[in-house]
């Protein structure tokens, strides 16, 4: 069904396939909220979809995100049956709960995200990888109790925010990059899988029990801060080496410069 007004309250009781009529700019809040859709079309003309959209279309297996998408409201797709996203490359961040509870998420490919806001994909059960290869900011519980996430790779992220992976059962390693400052409360509490953790010299912020119920044999800090919250591990003390440095794409300049830093 060609869907050529949004402006009603909500889509019409029983449609299953949507298509939306081009030169749309706007899907409104809650408009196919708790729907039985399974497919919606969303021309490229669409640049803003609004808070609880998609919330709880329990059938909505597969999306494709208009091209000039711009902005997303929180709890866009939340409660979904949404199985995999690409985002467009001009959206910068996923807001709140965008994808929380979406149990059947498995691939998700962020593009030029750079910001995860709180919640975002909170217990997105059968997520198993994610690549923040963008990202800078990690908000607040972003995956909580994502059970099956097993690898993550941080490339650019600075600031990791409290329980934003608590209870992601299967992460056995942590390599945290030299980008990240800051570590926030119980960030990777409950993993109960990790054994190595390798923390940058460039850490300002480790907050209380970021890892708690945890089972780590390993912790090398890279730094000369000694931070109170970690007093309870096993610490070793280990600056980079050269080498390493260059292997972390560091010129040789650039790599004593970082020596003579730290």
């Amino acid at each position: 069904m060609w869907i050529n007004n949004l402006e009603c309250n909500s889509v019409p009781s029983g449609m299953k396939t949507i298509f939306i009529k081009e030169g749309t700019e706007i899907i409104p809040e809650s408009f196919f909220k708790d729907s039985d859709i399974e497919y919606v079309y969303i021309p490229d003309s669409v640049k803003v979809i609004e808070s609880h959209a998609f919330e709880g279309c329990k059938k909505l297996e597969n999306i494709i995100l208009p091209k000039y998408l711009e902005k997303i409201g929180n709890y866009a797709f939340a409660k979904s049956g949404i199985r995999q996203i690409m985002f467009p490359d001009n959206v910068k961040n996923v807001p709140a709960y965008c994808f929380a509870f979406c149990t059947f998420l498995q691939k998700i490919n962020l593009n030029n995200v750079e910001k995860i806001e709180h919640g975002a994909f909170n217990r997105c059960m059968m997520l198993q990888n994610i690549n923040l290869r963008n990202v800078i900011e990690i908000s607040n519980s972003s995956f909580y109790r994502c059970y099956n996430l097993k690898n993550i790779n941080f490339s650019k992220v600075i600031s990791i925010g409290k329980n934003s992976f608590d209870g992601c059962q299967k992460i056995e390693t942590l390599d945290i990059p030299r980008t990240v400052k800051s570590i926030d409360n119980c960030a990777f509490k409950n993993c109960e899988k990790i054994r190595f953790v390798i923390l940058p010299d460039t850490l300002d912020f480790v907050g209380k029990q970021v890892f708690e119920n945890n089972k780590i044999e390993r912790l090398i800090y890279k730094g000369k801060i000694c931070f109170e919250t970690l007093a309870e591990y096993k610490v070793e003390y280990k600056p980079y080496t050269l080498q390493e440095l260059m292997d972390m794409g560091y010129t040789l300049k650039e790599a004593n410069v970082v020596l003579k830093v730290s």
